[in-house]
């Protein structure tokens, strides 16, 4: 997939993320393994927003 030119910017973890973390129990080390593994990239309902679809763990 070609990723958007901002998908290499440092990453944020913001309070809405941070809150997510938290109810999905992951950290933040797995979030960015989840983002490494990132399969598509999908435009959200939300104008600005978009769905990363990966998994918490690998399957290898």
């Amino acid at each position: 997939m070609n990723w958007p030119e901002w998908w290499d910017w440092e990453l944020e973890i913001t309070p809405h993320v941070e809150k997510r973390m938290i109810q999905r129990s992951f950290t933040e080390i797995e979030l960015r393994e989840m983002l490494d593994r990132a399969k598509t990239l999908n435009l959200d309902k939300e104008i600005g927003r978009y769905v990363v679809v990966s998994t918490l763990h690998s399957t290898n």
